[in-house]
């Protein structure tokens, strides 16, 4: 499936070549997004934005530029700029080329539906109303529609078109005293999207009946601490970055050397995957790669860093698909479930944490993985198997690697986590519970 851009960007592409490039590849992005803002349980704006760009990727003599304009300016002109700006630049020793040949495609897969929504106010209203019968207060968030086509050519072969949808609801549920609950629900298909149930869940998380609502001090020390969804898909979204083969080539991660090296527990696997059940989805990378499931940790093995051409011929493998044209990019992180249950978790753990979200987290050291996060919104202490009362004022200070480590159950429900905060990478994700965590204050 093609449409009139492809046949533009294949045009700038000859463009590129004629006029001294050695390498040209140009990705033109048509986008129609929607966001519908919303407080204390009423709409507050709406917005629409139209884009449309073309990217410009031009090598010369191993000198690599790119650079964004709009379809309204002048894409000849601006390429011809960036030939001739090459020859200011140095030449990178490390370059290794782009994806070359013809390359075959997945079967293009979007939701109609999303592409006919007349009125997001509808989910909206669903959203607050589901919350707001469940307990909560107030209520605010956003909803984000997604309508996305892509075009790229590329002299070295690939050539490609992708359509894809996505809608991406974030609701904060805020109930008595200073309780708070926050959830997603991100899809790229309408019909797989529950707003009523998205707004009961953020609002049963403020008080998580029927457990007791006691407020308890919990000082610094060391707990066994059960993660829901979306802190671990604040988790996995920093340790799937870390997975970059640029990153281990700058030295920000903490698996540098660990190829075919145990850094997890047997039944902990992650997968690279950016398929059509996923908000996203796509067909191809940013060099006209074909998509493909990458297993980059197995059974608690390492097994690859996530690679463009480039890097993949400096560690000498083949590429994951996984381009970004500078650097390698994680696109849908797939976390295998476990076989516990969240109430399970709970009545396994003696004396722990239940933590529901986090925010702010930083690194001290992204070599060695010591950082520190906040947990937000509703969290709780357990004590012999129960949920003892709510805390607050925590901080985790801990080491990456350390918890990867230290995973003790995973969930067999799973959850699309996205959210602008912290979970920047998507990913499936699971309850957590992780021994042996380091608690400090946050006063």
């Amino acid at each position: 499936m093609t449409d009139e851009s492809t046949e533009q960007s294949e045009k700038y592409v000859n463009f590129a070549l004629k006029n001294g490039a050695d390498e040209a590849l140009i990705i033109i992005d048509d986008s129609h997004n929607r966001q519908v803002r919303f407080s204390k349980n009423e709409i507050d704006i709406i917005n629409d934005w139209i884009s449309e760009t073309i990217t410009i990727y031009i090598t010369k003599n191993k000198k690599q530029i790119i650079t964004t304009v709009s379809r309204a300016d002048n894409a000849e002109e601006r390429i011809k700029q960036s030939i001739k700006q090459t020859d200011s630049l140095n030449e990178n020793i490390n370059y290794n080329g782009i994806a070359k040949g013809s390359m075959k495609y997945r079967n293009l897969v979007y939701c109609r539906d999303i592409e006919k929504i007349e009125d997001p106010t509808d989910i909206v209203d669903e959203a607050i109303n589901g919350a707001l019968n469940n307990g909560a207060k107030s209520v605010g968030g956003t909803l984000y529609i997604y309508n996305m086509k892509r075009s790229l050519s590329s002299s070295e072969g690939p050539c490609g078109f992708d359509k894809s949808t996505g809608v991406s609801l974030s609701i904060r549920a805020f109930g008595q005293d200073d309780s708070s609950g926050h959830w997603v629900s991100v899809t790229p298909n309408l019909n797989e999207l529950n707003p009523f149930e998205s707004g009961k869940k953020a609002a049963e998380i403020t008080t998580l009946q029927p457990y007791k609502q006691t407020k308890i001090e919990a000082g610094a020390g060391i707990y066994d601490v059960i993660l829901s969804p979306m802190f671990t898909g604040s988790l996995i979204s920093n340790i799937s970055e870390m997975i970059s083969a640029f990153s281990v080539e700058v030295g920000q991660t903490i698996f540098i050397n660990k190829l075919n090296e145990v850094v997890a527990p047997d039944f902990v696997t992650f997968s690279d995957y950016a398929d059509d059940g996923v908000i996203s989805k796509r067909i191809f990378d940013d060099e006209g790669y074909p998509i493909q499931k990458t297993k980059w940790l197995e059974k608690g093995i390492l097994k690859t860093y996530l690679h463009n051409t480039s890097t993949a011929k400096r560690f000498n493998v083949n590429s994951t698909g996984n381009a970004g044209l500078i650097e390698p990019t994680p696109f849908f992180t797939y976390m295998d479930a476990g076989d516990s249950t969240l109430n399970e978790m709970i009545k396994e753990t003696k004396h722990g944490l239940y933590f529901t979200n986090t925010w702010y987290t930083r690194y001290q050291n992204m070599y060695t993985g010591d950082f520190s996060t906040i947990p937000r919104d509703s969290m709780f202490v357990i004590e012999n198997g129960e949920i003892a009362g709510r805390c607050k004022s925590l901080r985790v200070s801990d080491n990456i690697a350390s918890l990867l480590k230290n995973i003790e159950l995973i969930s067999k429900d799973r959850y699309q986590i996205q959210w602008w905060g912290e979970a920047r990478i998507p990913s499936l994700s699971p309850y957590l519970k992780i021994k042996n965590v380091h608690i400090t204050t946050s006063r």
